[in-house]
């Protein structure tokens, strides 16, 4: 699927159609491994409903630290209540 520009539209944060979804904790574990393509990080996101690996070379590993400090940058550490609406 794309936009009339040509590019494929962002995907969402996050599904919140999906009911697995909850606050809770979550395990970040990484390694360096040797692959056939040459070496990747392997990072592992465990929760309690799910668990994600990806491989990323090196360069695609400085661009999600990138991002990841980008957005850490944005929080504020404050809990807001919901607007009473």
């Amino acid at each position: 699927m794309s936009t009339p520009n040509g590019k494929a539209p962002a995907a969402p944060v996050f599904d919140t159609g999906n009911q697995l979804l909850t606050d809770g904790p979550a395990q970040l574990v990484t390694a360096p491994l040797d692959t056939p393509v040459g070496q990747r990080l392997a990072l592992t996101v465990r929760t309690g409903s799910t668990t994600v690996t990806v491989f990323l070379a090196k360069d695609d590993v400085a661009r999600w630290r990138d991002q990841i400090a980008k957005e850490h940058g944005k929080m504020t550490g404050l809990i807001l209540p919901p607007s009473a609406t």
